[in-house]
């Protein structure tokens, strides 16, 4: 076990403290985008450990600042543009709360669907991942004809990513990835693969292992997500550590990443670019 695991917790999520009262100021309701989607390998309120199963969900993307009512912006121009939400972080982790409280996440798996015991907040349905569960094409919820052939681009952050954080990654993303184009119904699905990274600078050579442990799973939501993309281009982003994550899942039988005596991999997109930032020096 890990000796920060108490500590290392995601807290600033909410889930393990207790519901107050509804927060007094007024926030506009969930919101969610057809193109941004998380596949998460560990809970969403923890940063060091595993979950029992990978889920596929889309996530809520309201544009809450992280730094809250601290923010240096706040008020500036660029905040109102974005219609950027500042609150007290207790306030936003009660919202949380309440909403895990009164809701509960139906998973999709391959063999049905049943209510999950995990802690979602604003996400009612999500897909196992290592179960079947991801439907033909990840972009179905959008009801666009075009869906099949869109192309996924799959983000993998890297040391220290709390969920909030990660979720504003792919919103910037999105909005870069869409911003000049012509068609936006076009837009391509932007897949955050989230696993325990850590919250303690003095924690990366157990980040490490967890890299190391994530990879498979990340393999085999590769392998799912080019059988069920339906011919668009897959494309893996991955920052920092989880550089060493994407290769040593493409490298993986299967991944994606070459035959290296594997199978033929699954029908579906096959693997279109990796684009790695601010990669560390050896991945060994």
């Amino acid at each position: 076990a890990d000796d920060d695991d108490a500590s290392d917790d995601e807290a600033e999520n909410g889930l393990d403290v207790v519901a107050g009262p509804q927060p007094a100021i007024q926030v506009p309701p969930p919101a969610y985008d057809a193109s941004i989607f998380v596949l998460a390998c560990r809970p969403v309120g923890k940063m060091s450990k595993f979950a029992e199963r990978t889920l596929l969900f889309q996530p809520d993307v309201r544009p809450f600042c992280a730094n809250g009512l601290k923010c240096r912006l706040l008020g500036s121009a660029e905040h109102t543009a974005r219609r950027s939400i500042h609150m007290e972080r207790k306030a936003l982790l009660r919202m949380a709360v309440i909403d895990c409280a009164a809701h509960t996440t139906e998973v999709v798996t391959e063999s049905g669907a049943e209510v999950a015991q995990e802690t979602l907040p604003y996400v009612r349905l999500a897909f196992d991942a290592a179960r079947g569960g991801i439907p033909r094409s990840p972009l179905g919820a959008a009801g666009s004809a075009d869906a099949s052939r869109r192309p996924i681009v799959v983000y993998v952050h890297g040391f220290r990513e709390r969920y909030a954080r990660h979720i504003n990654t792919l919103c910037h993303l999105r909005h870069v990835l869409v911003a000049g184009s012509v068609d936006v119904a076009a837009a391509p699905a932007i897949v955050g693969f989230l696993w325990p990274c850590h919250k303690k600078g003095l924690a990366y050579g157990r980040s490490r292992e967890k890299a190391d442990l994530a990879a498979p799973l990340l393999a085999s939501a590769l392998a799912q997500l080019r059988r069920c993309g339906g011919g668009g281009p897959l494309v893996v982003v991955a920052h920092s550590l989880g550089a060493r994550l994407a290769l040593r899942a493409l490298l993986a039988p299967g991944g994606g990443g070459g035959d290296g005596g594997a199978a033929a991999p699954p029908p579906g997109p096959s693997l279109a670019s990796l684009l790695l930032l601010g990669a560390p020096g050896s991945t060994g």
